[in-house]
């Protein structure tokens, strides 16, 4: 099991050795980031992952964070495959599914990249208590299915998302494990 570690600490992918998986190197600039890349290599496609935390700071503090996490995903943004975007972007006052988000700016920014990215934010349920906060986001409305909550590992308070991939008439299941 191939195990990859984000700058932070707080953030971690197990892939299995099976899995073609080939880490994407940030930059510098971005080492503040709790965010781990890497793409997964199919026979003919190929998936940009991305493993995002972040604190749920909200001063200034959480704007130059949130700012610099936007250019990060904006930079390293595959423009020719999918790019999946799943953990805990603690904004639990955003309301996918009616498209509205406070008017503060960090959820503003989260909301607009999400938006104007053409994202897809699949979780409909609470993952910590009554709140969304751990979140899977996809720019291809399509390869995301099956997503289900799953009990919480070891003393984590966040629930397992759960969900399968469609790939080229192949799927693939994938444990994402957004932990707080």
């Amino acid at each position: 099991m191939l195990v990859l570690r984000g700058h932070g600490g707080d953030v971690a992918a197990f892939i299995s050795n099976d899995v073609n998986c080939v880490l994407v190197n940030i930059e510098q600039s971005f080492a503040a980031l709790e965010l781990v890349c890497f793409d997964i290599i199919f026979s003919v496609t190929r998936l940009r992952f991305f493993i995002v935390y972040r604190p749920p700071c909200n001063d200034q503090s959480g704007v130059t964070y949130t700012d610099c996490l936007i250019r990060c995903l904006n930079q390293y943004s595959a423009h020719v495959h999918v790019n999946i975007v799943v953990g805990d972007f603690n904004c639990p006052k955003i309301h996918w599914a009616s498209h509205t988000s406070p008017n503060d700016p960090i959820n503003t920014a989260i909301f607009n990249w999400a938006t104007s990215g053409g994202f897809t934010q699949h979780v409909d349920f609470p993952t910590r208590g009554q709140n969304t906060l751990d979140v899977v986001f996809a720019d291809d409305d399509q390869i995301i299915n099956r997503i289900v909550a799953e009990p919480p590992l070891g003393v984590s308070d966040h629930c397992v998302i759960n969900f399968v991939l469609t790939v080229e008439n192949s799927q693939c299941a994938s444990n994402v494990y957004a932990d707080a």
